[in-house]
């Protein structure tokens, strides 16, 4: 992919959620400031969840590759035909950031302020077409949640909440680096209902990764959810 379609797909993935034109491709990512609720209503924030030596080997499924999240020190599965977007590559290049002024040019966002929404996500990735109304995608929280033992139902539910979603269902998943949680929602951007569901995975330093992952059904989210949890491992 050009560089100037790589700063396409990032404005797109910023930008739409205020989007309200229900005929337009909806890429909805809940807002990653929300963590700050999990982490204020866990334990203490001297991080110390370590992944378990009952873990399961990471698995990557037939379709799909890996891809890291370097901050959060972790890698994982997705759908072979995604585009990623690594953000401290991205604030580190001259030729992605001609291409952002080229596309923030007459719109209400300078290359500084979305190199700092930008700057929230560790990871961006995205399907290069809709699914209908809705772009699959998920991103990664920068910052690791620093708790020391996994958010429960009610963190999620919160959570979910201070996006503007409607918690649907919560479950606890055993994966490669130990014990995550899923928290399955609605999201309604315009006209347009997404599916989506917050991922928690114990990170190799301790803590907790946050991955959103968005799509056009629930089974969709959780056929990626699924991939997610059952291929995490620490980065090489």
């Amino acid at each position: 992919m050009s560089t100037l379609s790589a700063a396409a797909f990032a404005l797109t993935a910023l930008t739409a959620c205020g989007n309200d034109n229900s005929n337009s491709a909806t890429t909805a990512t809940p807002s990653p400031s929300a963590s700050a609720s999990v982490s204020a209503s866990a334990d203490d924030h001297s991080a110390s969840a370590a992944p378990s030596t009952d873990a399961v080997a990471p698995s990557v499924p037939d379709g799909y590759k890996l891809v890291t999240a370097p901050k959060n020190g972790i890698s994982f599965a997705i759908p072979d035909g995604w585009f990623e977007l690594d953000s401290s590559a991205v604030a580190n290049s001259e030729e992605f950031r001609d291409a952002i002024e080229q596309y923030t040019a007459g719109l209400n966002m300078t290359t500084e302020d979305f190199l700092k929404q930008m700057a929230q996500f560790d990871l961006m990735a995205s399907a290069l077409t809709p699914d209908g109304t809705v772009t699959e995608n998920l991103n990664v929280n920068a910052q690791v949640l620093p708790v020391t033992s996994l958010p429960t139902e009610d963190d999620l539910k919160q959570l979910v909440e201070s996006a503007q979603g409607n918690a649907d269902v919560y479950s606890t998943t055993t994966t490669p680096l130990g014990e995550g949680a899923i928290e399955s929602y609605t999201l309604t951007v315009g006209e347009v209902t997404v599916h989506g569901a917050f991922i928690l995975v114990p990170v190799p330093n301790g803590g907790y990764a946050l991955i959103t992952v968005t799509a056009a059904d629930a089974d969709r989210v959780s056929t990626l959810a699924d991939a997610i949890t059952s291929s995490v491992q620490a980065a090489k």
